[in-house]
């Protein structure tokens, strides 16, 4: 085979098959193995002359890829905690149902069960932090052995990022201090909770509708085509997944478990956005069509958070007008506490410091974000993914409504015109950033955005 098209077809099947393992999970059947790509170094460098932009792409599926091996022991690590049980006073729950009891907000032992999730944690987060330290240091390792420039949605160097986190978390402590009025974590969860308005959000149908928001641009055909729901994941928290096994061909979206109401209809709603962005990506060579960062579709999914909060969509589905100014104010305050969390992630990250200068960092740095104590080890796990990706995308979405309005009215998300701009930005999969989108709208600040919603 062409070397060129060796690369190509490696990080495909890596790619394919890594998603399918998820999905195969949650459908409760045996994963297949995962095809990771072989000998990255002489693969890259035998591939010669590739499209622009398509080597130092290339280069960071590898580094990805070589991280992700050794994430392995600490998924494994996190599976057997969550499928252990601790004990609560004469109780003695599975460590799922302590989990999704918290989340509901409603228990009034929530602090007992925080106490036990973070007793639980002590065993099993050491050799996961040690797991991230080696992927950390292997996808380091690997890039510099590559030898490549930075790729295209690379996004903002390290001190750049952490800049970006520190100015975000001074512009909103004050907005925090007088929304937040809880005492603690359990407190916080209940304070996001919303019982008496959840029935006007139910399961059924749910990523349907959330799939027709984008009709009115024309948009619809590639969510039938291309995307479909899985059975959902059981990982104790309400975001819904969405997996990539072949780009513009065949995007699933893992739904959450556990039943949140307008938590779990923002979820859809954000999982949705990201699909389609999956679905739209042109007909572009593996490194750049698997999006290795995905900042735009990412953003897309957060642009889907945002059109679910309009209040005159949300009253044609058939919410009330407090209502709908309701859920208005909790995606603003969601998006809020998110960003933040994000920013807590980039500035104490978790591959940096022993197990328990790390909690010493998680802690204080959850507790500025959140506005409330975070115990040391569930800070340290609720840090662990990568924020940035994430942060760029929450930002640069807030950024994008702005300019999307100003180009086409306050209801772009029902102007046919305003769909080549978002069919633009997508088709260009790995090619195209965030930050490139927003130049190109000319997008301004995002505080003004949040605080509309708030």
């Amino acid at each position: 085979m062409d070397p060129v098209r060796q690369v190509r077809a490696a990080i495909a099947r890596w790619r394919a098959t890594f998603a399918q393992r998820f999905v195969d999970r949650a459908r409760g059947c045996e994963p297949a193995p995962v095809a990771w790509p072989r000998e990255p170094l002489a693969l890259l460098a035998a591939a010669g002359a590739m499209l622009p932009g398509e080597a130092p792409a290339a280069a960071a599926h590898l580094a990805r890829a070589a991280a992700e091996r050794r994430l392995e022991p600490a998924r494994e690590k996190l599976d057997e905690w969550r499928a252990g049980s601790l004990a609560v006073g004469r109780d003695r729950l599975p460590l799922r149902d302590a989990l999704a009891e918290l989340r509901l907000g409603q228990s009034a032992r929530g602090p007992a069960l925080l106490r036990g999730i973070e007793a639980s944690l002590a065993a099993p987060l050491p050799a996961v932090l040690e797991a991230h330290r080696a992927a950390a240091r292997a996808a380091t390792r690997l890039w510099a052995e590559l030898g490549q420039p930075p790729h295209a949605d690379a996004g903002p160097e390290a001190a750049e990022r952490r800049a970006t986190a520190q100015a975000w978390l001074t512009d909103t402590d004050g907005v925090v201090a007088d929304l937040v009025d809880a005492a603690d974590l359990p407190g916080l969860l209940r304070r996001l909770r919303w019982p008496a308005g959840d029935r006007g959000f139910r399961s059924a149908q749910r990523f349907r509708k959330a799939g027709a928001r984008w009709a009115p641009l024309g948009l619809e055909r590639e969510l039938a085509r291309a995307v479909q729901v899985e059975p959902p994941h059981r990982e104790g928290h309400p975001g819904a997944r969405v997996w990539v096994v072949a780009p513009g061909r065949d995007v699933r979206i893992v739904p959450s478990d556990l039943e949140l109401g307008w938590q779990s209809e923002l979820a859809a709603a954000r999982a949705v956005g990201r699909a389609l962005a999956r679905a739209l990506v042109g007909p572009l060579p593996a490194p750049l069509q698997y999006a290795s960062v995905g900042s735009t579709a990412r953003a897309l999914g957060d642009l889907g958070a945002q059109v679910f909060a309009e209040p005159r969509p949300l009253r044609e589905e058939g919410l009330g007008r407090r209502d709908a100014e309701e859920v208005r104010r909790r995606v603003g305050l969601w998006l809020l506490l998110e960003t933040r969390w994000c920013c807590a992630s980039i500035l104490a990250p978790p591959v940096v410091a022993g197990p328990e200068e790390q909690r010493a960092l998680a802690a204080e740095a959850a507790r500025r974000a959140l506005g409330v104590p975070v115990p040391p080890w569930v800070a340290t796990l609720g840090l662990l993914p990568s924020a940035a990706p994430r942060l760029r995308a929450l930002l640069g979405a807030l950024r994008l409504w702005g300019a999307l309005r100003e180009r086409w009215d306050e209801d772009w998300y029902r102007n046919p015109r305003a769909s080549e701009a978002l069919r633009e930005a997508c088709e260009r999969g790995g090619a195209y950033s965030v930050e490139a989108w927003c130049a190109d709208l000319g997008a301004a600040r995002p505080l003004p955005r949040l605080l509309e919603l708030l």
